[in-house]
């Protein structure tokens, strides 16, 4: 909870900040300041993982009944773009009934960040055969030489498939 709220309050003073100035804040690497972002953008509807900034590819989803695995969700920037190793990135899960979830909430420390994707370990263990659709929201960044994308609650969505 007090994670939502800091975000909350850093979107709120970043775009107060943008009001009051009225200037566009570059994402240079070696000046990044995660508290200032130069686009924030929404996605909260469409396509779950559609957007221009990034792809999504999820391995693992074929997995056994009743035996613990793990699906790795890869979030991989788009043409020219790499990922904000500095932007406090976010996942959480939904339940999925049926699927056992070990860890439904992570932060920038539980994945696998570099610039060239941001891998989520996805613990899973189906309680039958079957499809077991999952569903997620995350908090993404990416970055070029000029901009970096703030990317809001993402929707996320995948299928395990038990067999």
């Amino acid at each position: 909870m007090r994670e939502k709220i800091r975000q909350i309050v850093g979107v709120a003073a970043v775009a107060a900040a943008v009001l009051v100035v009225g200037l566009a804040i570059g994402c240079e690497r070696e000046e990044f300041d995660p508290d200032q972002f130069d686009e924030v953008e929404d996605h909260q509807s469409g396509t779950p993982g559609a957007s221009h900034h990034y792809d999504l590819e999820v391995d693992g989803t074929e997995v056994e009944p009743d035996q613990q695995q793990t699906v790795s969700v890869q979030v991989l920037p788009g043409s020219e773009l790499w990922v904000n190793l500095d932007f406090p990135w976010a996942f959480e899960i939904d339940d999925a009934d049926g699927l056992d979830i070990d860890t439904v909430e992570f932060d920038g420390d539980s994945m696998d960040l570099s610039e060239e994707k941001a891998v989520i370990p996805v613990s899973v263990t189906a309680s039958g055969e079957g499809e077991y659709r999952v569903r997620g929201t995350g908090d993404f960044s990416v970055c070029n030489d000029e901009i970096c994308h703030t990317l809001r609650n993402q929707d996320v969505e995948f299928v395990v498939d038990a067999r």
